[in-house]
């Protein structure tokens, strides 16, 4: 007699690692983390000409003379992990004291905040309060745009896109190579940056 007995098996992926994507946007302690549910394909309009080559070379002052060298089958993998993550939707609270709100809002929403900062320091103006007003005066509202992270080399070298975006009219944006250096999430390479 023969008896099979069988389980239901969950499979679960594993969890973002938000370490990365805090390195990368640096939020201050105590301010709430806005960022927008999906990244989109803006960021990648151009990934087929950034990865034609497979050697990238550090250009942080922290890395000054280091490189990464892709096998084909690295950048294949990086290529695919891109398009495929492109619909991908971040969860809300990502982080502790974090918001999402829709990608196409996070302009509108940083302007809105920006001008809730102006009104205060003129308030603080009107009633002679330069204690507010010095703590207020360098303040300016950040929201942030990011990929989701895609590891290679056994999870210590990390693609992401991120963009921090502010006041509603501007910001920065970039696609870099992370690397985990004594468990701490590192800038290492420079793909592409700009403000705009």
């Amino acid at each position: 007699m023969f008896l099979a007995i069988s389980f239901p098996v969950f499979a679960q992926s594993p969890p973002i690692d938000t370490e990365v994507i805090k390195a990368a946007i640096r939020p201050l302690v105590g301010d709430t983390i806005v960022y927008g549910d999906i990244c989109g394909s803006g960021p990648w309009l151009e990934i087929n000409e950034v990865f034609n080559k497979l050697t990238f070379e550090s250009r942080t002052q922290e890395f000054p003379d280091e490189a990464i060298n892709l096998t084909d089958s690295e950048r294949a993998y990086l290529l695919h992990q891109i398009y495929n993550a492109e619909n991908f939707k971040w969860p809300d609270s990502l982080f502790y004291n974090s918001k999402r709100i829709p990608s196409k809002d996070l302009f509108r929403y940083s302007a809105i905040k920006q001008r809730d900062i102006y009104i205060k320091i003129n308030e603080a103006i009107e009633e002679n309060d330069w204690d507010t007003y010095d703590k207020l005066q360098h303040v300016y509202f950040w929201d942030y745009e990011f990929s989701k992270p895609v590891y290679i080399r056994n999870g210590t070298v990390c693609l992401l896109y991120y963009a921090k975006l502010c006041c509603g009219n501007g910001g920065s944006d970039g696609l870099f190579f992370f690397k985990k250096i004594n468990g701490q999430w590192k800038k290492w390479i420079i793909l592409r940056q700009g403000d705009y």
